[in-house]
């Protein structure tokens, strides 16, 4: 909100105060309806979360370029165009930061309840997003596709409720478990079931192909189709398993518009097929985890070369179950000349061995 915003709201301080709360919000909604037009989706969609969550930068961020907010800029990636959008409507007094990274950088955020409130209502009015707050689903026509429906569900609910749109919805938030089958909306692009106790399995079929995002929580292999996603940007899978290494098809190459991989177990990628490198290079993929030491090789490095962000994790039993020279599959990370963040779990004895000072000095841009 600007300062001239604010200076309203001072000037009638008691009547924003004992009014009721409805009158607050016309007061509150002065802020949103001067934001910039670009801003307002950015505002509109923060009403996805149920009220006093405290949300996640990075996943917040990545939502907001799969839902195609953003304009195009060759010049800067999506998300920190995004990221710069964030720290607009902070500064607007919009969205409240609750925690920050090491680099001042944004790590999670909140907002008011009023906002919130004010939030889902012109989001229902601008038609761009349905929270659904108890077991009451809003009369929606299917035959209606200029609506394009969001729908994000704060209750445990019957997926069956909407059917009738299911052909026509685009994102979906699930934040209890629901009853039914996601598997029959055919046109999402976002799937988000935010990590939670409960376990759910989202079936994949050929009908998965539009998404750009999706985020699981499930003790089943997901991996049939994943190389038949070929709009997938951001992949989150989380897992009740404990599971040694999870090996991805050969399809894995086909995912051209992946940006994000976020599996909570060990994966090994398959060796790319073809001469041609351009055919299976990567080239948006910058962040990936849990990659396994196996996986390091010249082969599957050379194809992700704009990484920003890897993570082996559960290094030693990687070791022991692959049985491989652990020193020459990390030399291979010189490949990744793009490399801001590496998070190596082993011991210390295997720091001393493996890491050296001089093997550091190859990758200059990690912080």
């Amino acid at each position: 909100m600007t300062k001239e915003t604010w200076e309203i709201v001072a000037k009638n301080v008691n009547r924003v105060v004992t009014s009721d709360p409805e009158g607050r919000i016309g007061l509150l909604a002065m802020g949103y309806h001067y934001l910039p037009i670009h801003l307002k989706s950015y505002f509109l969609h923060i009403g996805t979360f149920p009220k006093g969550n405290e949300v996640d930068a990075w996943t917040l961020i990545r939502l907001w370029v799969a839902e195609g907010f953003l304009k195009s800029d060759k010049l800067r990636d999506p998300e920190e165009v995004a990221e710069e959008c964030l720290e607009d409507l902070v500064s607007r007094n919009l969205i409240m930061v609750t925690r920050k990274k090491v680099d001042g950088r944004i790590k999670s955020c909140s907002m008011h309840e009023l906002l919130q409130h004010l939030s889902v209502r012109e989001a229902e009015k601008e038609k761009l997003l349905n929270v659904i707050t108890n077991n009451e689903v809003p009369n929606f026509s299917a035959a209606n596709e200029q609506s394009a429906p969001n729908f994000s569900l704060h209750p445990s609910i019957s997926l069956e409720k909407f059917m009738k749109s299911s052909q026509v919805v685009r994102s979906l938030y699930l934040f209890k478990e629901p009853t039914g089958k996601t598997s029959k909306f055919k046109a999402l692009r976002v799937l988000a079931i935010p990590k939670s106790s409960f376990i759910f399995c989202h079936h994949m079929t050929l009908d998965s192909a539009i998404l750009r995002y999706l985020e699981v929580t499930s003790d089943k292999d997901f991996t049939e189709f994943l190389g038949y996603m070929h709009n997938l940007q951001t992949f989150i899978f989380y897992t009740h398993k404990i599971l040694k290494v999870l090996t991805f098809p050969r399809e894995f190459w086909n995912l051209k518009q992946l940006r994000h991989l976020r599996v909570m177990h060990n994966i090994h990628l398959p060796k790319p097929q073809g001469n041609n490198s351009s055919d299976v290079d990567l080239h948006h993929l910058q962040e990936l985890s849990n990659l396994c030491v196996a996986s390091c090789t010249k082969e599957v490095l050379s194809r992700l070369t704009n990484l920003k962000k890897l993570r082996i994790d559960d290094f030693r039993r990687d070791i022991k179950d692959n049985k491989i020279e652990t020193s020459w599959s990390l030399l291979n990370l010189v490949c990744l000349n793009k490399l801001e963040s590496l998070y190596l779990c082993f011991s210390l004895q295997d720091v001393l061995t493996v890491v050296t000072p001089g093997k550091l000095l190859l990758f200059p841009n990690i912080s």
